[in-house]
């Protein structure tokens, strides 16, 4: 029979190791540690506590730190101020976290030697702060086996390109029962994710849509952006965090850019879509991106066959100039971009033509002059 003390050597360590820092332990013993640290029993009770202080109060407790982070938080119906209480008596730390942080729609999982709270796919779509509705709804699928009876019990609407199927709901019903024995979020998320399509809480409903429906809607929305000086992966990320959107890179697309491209990158725009603030980034950076599923994919720009400009992704019509405005009222500027399609052919291929012109000099050695005569309020990009 295991001792008190015994029990407690495996966080004992973990805690030593863990003030010592990374270097003190390869991946495999830290994975050890902390697998080992969660199959701990704890008693432990959270009355009322912002869930960072709740975090870092269990971390106290048990000498296992968990992290959040601040965009995490802020997806919680009051943000920082989001309370939470938990009693957790002679059970595993593992057990424990999992119904502490299944009301609120996260998960406690390992991610470089650390242990973090993260939230479940479908809270990352919602694109906004939770509701407590829509938090209930994720506790509900997140505690309940997949059965017909909980899915009967789901308010599930169908939206987009399914519209137009003959029988979502069946499809829907009969890949559930392929995915197997699991809870309502893992079924669900499984049989949603094989058939192309992705579902979210919305209020007390379930949507479920098409996938690049999803991410073109998401892409529509309009927001205000203020990021500064952050390196171009971290705002391309944070886009896709508030969109709700998954953002992935083709391997080496980032690693080809300039440092400068690379490394620091600004944004700031006043009600724009989405859309609009990912083809700003595209155009300054030289990536191409897409919609593919329910995120966007970013590739390295190449050029076409025969030295010709990149050409945008499959279907897209990508920005070409920026007009700027000056407002005579408050000295704002007012800025309208200009897509492809909105150009006559004339002014697409003088654009071409000045593009080359400007790279052969280059290639050649020669100074490159600078523009005579341009409008301050006309520039091609």
């Amino acid at each position: 029979m295991k001792t008190w003390a015994d029990r407690c050597l495996p966080i004992a360590a973990l805690a030593a190791v863990w003030a010592l820092g990374p270097t003190a332990a390869g991946d495999e013993d830290w994975q050890t540690l902390i697998q080992q640290a969660l199959d701990q029993n704890t008693d432990l009770i959270i009355e009322e506590q912002p869930i960072a202080e709740a975090l870092a109060y269990i971390g106290q407790k048990t000498g296992v730190s968990i992290e959040i982070d601040p965009q995490v938080i802020d997806l919680l119906p009051y943000g920082r101020q989001t309370a939470v209480s938990a009693t957790i008596r002679n059970i595993s730390l593992r057990d424990g976290l999992a119904g502490f942080l299944r009301p609120i729609g996260l998960n406690c999982v390992v991610q470089a030697n650390r242990l973090r709270a993260v939230p479940v796919p479908a809270l990352l779509r919602v694109g906004r702060r939770v509701t407590w509705e829509e938090l209930k709804v994720l506790a509900e699928l997140g505690s309940r086996p997949w059965s017909s009876e909980l899915s009967a019990g789901l308010r599930t609407v169908f939206e987009g390109e399914l519209l137009r199927e003959p029988d979502p709901a069946g499809r829907l019903h009969e890949r559930a029962l392929r995915v197997g024995a699991g809870n309502g979020l893992t079924v669900l998320e499984a049989a949603c994710e094989s058939l192309g399509w992705v579902w979210y809480p919305d209020g007390e409903r379930v949507i479920v849509t098409g996938a690049v429906d999803f991410g073109r809607k998401r892409l529509a929305h309009v927001a205000s952006f203020n990021l500064r000086e952050m390196p171009l992966a971290s705002v391309l990320t944070e886009l896709g965090r508030e969109a709700g959107l998954l953002v992935r890179f083709e391997p080496g697309s980032l690693a080809a850019l300039p440092a400068g491209v690379r490394e620091r990158c600004t944004l700031c725009a006043q009600n724009i879509s989405y859309e609009q603030a990912f083809e700003l980034i595209a155009g300054a950076s030289g990536l191409v991106y897409e919609v593919r599923g329910d995120g966007v994919w970013l590739t390295g720009a190449s050029p076409g066959a025969g030295g010709e400009p990149p050409r945008p992704a499959a279907g897209g019509d990508p920005y070409l100039m920026k007009i700027s405005v000056p407002s005579a009222d408050d000295g704002c500027t007012i800025e309208w971009l200009v897509r492809q399609s909105e150009l006559p052919p004339e002014v697409i291929e003088l654009r071409q033509q000045q593009i080359a012109e400007v790279i052969a000099r280059l290639t050649d050695g020669d100074p490159v002059p600078k523009p005579q005569g341009s409008s301050p309020r006309q520039t091609s990009e």
